[in-house]
């Protein structure tokens, strides 16, 4: 699964996953500095509604970071 969002600046994203919105355990990090942000989520199980939220640490540390609410998805 891919997950895909964009910043208004430059920043580092962190996806944090699970199957309970209330542990999200897993979590996979941008490699880069990006506004067009893109991270695949590997090994899921089939099948399967994932939780996750989204945190951008600006690149500058210059503000305060921002995390999104909780989505979910579920795989095929």
């Amino acid at each position: 699964e891919f997950i895909l969002w964009n910043t208004s600046v430059i920043s580092i994203g962190t996806v944090y996953f699970g199957k309970n919105a209330s542990k999200l355990s897993s979590s996979v990090s941008d490699s880069k500095q990006v506004v067009n942000h893109s991270i695949i989520l590997s090994s899921l199980s089939r099948r399967t509604t994932y939780y996750y939220k989204i945190l951008a640490k600006r690149a500058d540390n210059r503000s305060i970071n921002t995390t999104t609410a909780i989505s979910s998805f579920r795989t095929n």
